[in-house]
């Protein structure tokens, strides 16, 4: 998301994914890898249009990354401040359909990630599939993406409580701006 609203052009990418028209190899230029929204809900087509690529599903208990999203991503606050924005259009096109609303109740998003998990179980190439707790640690990553384990921590990043600095800079003007689809040039 944070390259979605730093990338100029980003946004618009997005909404022509959501109406069909996808230009993955612009979107993705110059990256390497993709997390998150909106890029999770395309995973089939994503794996299908890079056949190289590994598949991993981040998995955690449902109830809690439920409530992680209602108090943030798919907050009350986050849907009031990004409405009416170019950033909210494309987050209704890209994710929030998957949810029926940008501020679900927490059944709704707890059978939505429940439901995102076992589809991606069931359809990617095991091959191709890790299904990967943080918990886990480095190694199970590590050895699927056949890389050397890092002599650091695990990091513990992207935490509700970290998500208050977001809500903060979407209430600047430079904020503002940014979910209008202007970053910085």
């Amino acid at each position: 998301m944070t390259e979605i609203l730093s990338q100029r052009g980003h946004i618009q990418k997005w909404l022509d994914a959501a109406a069909g028209a996808p230009d993955w190899d612009g979107i993705f230029d110059g990256y390497e890898a993709v997390v998150d929204f909106p890029a999770c809900t395309y995973w089939e087509p994503l794996a299908a249009h890079y056949p190289g690529t590994k598949i991993l599903l981040s998995v955690r208990d449902a109830d809690a990354w439920a409530r992680s999203a209602q108090k943030t991503i798919m907050s009350e606050r986050m849907s009031n401040l990004i409405s009416g924005t170019r950033f909210g259009d494309m987050i209704e096109h890209t994710t929030s359909i998957h949810f029926g609303s940008m501020a679900p109740d927490l059944e709704t998003l707890k059978s939505a990630y429940e439901r995102h998990n076992a589809e991606v179980i069931e359809k990617a190439p095991s091959e191709r599939l890790l299904v990967y707790d943080v918990k886990e640690g480095w190694q199970p990553l590590c050895e699927f993406l056949q890389v050397d384990v890092p002599a650091t921590d695990f990091p513990r990043v992207n935490s509700s409580e970290e998500f208050g600095s977001a809500f903060a800079f979407f209430e600047t003007e430079a904020g503002r701006a940014a979910l209008d689809g202007q970053a910085p040039q």
